[in-house]
């Protein structure tokens, strides 16, 4: 599961520099204003893949999908 996490950790965190490198490269306001925007939704996506991904549920507490 670590492995796991490190690599949707790596991914989101490729996609972030991505979109940090369009912020850097316009000259637009509006466009810069955007791009933060982006990043701050991924960052905190990714903290929350992580979170989802590492969370220990106990077995008494699982959702059952089943009816009976």
């Amino acid at each position: 599961m670590l492995q796991l996490v490190g690599i949707y950790k790596q991914n989101l965190a490729t996609v972030i520099d991505l979109w940090n490198d369009l912020r850097e490269k316009t000259k637009s306001p509006d466009k810069k204003q955007l791009y933060s925007i982006t990043i701050t939704k991924l960052q905190g996506t990714q903290r929350w893949a992580v979170k989802v991904l590492t969370i220990q549920i106990p077995a008494h507490n699982q959702i059952s999908i089943y009816t009976h």
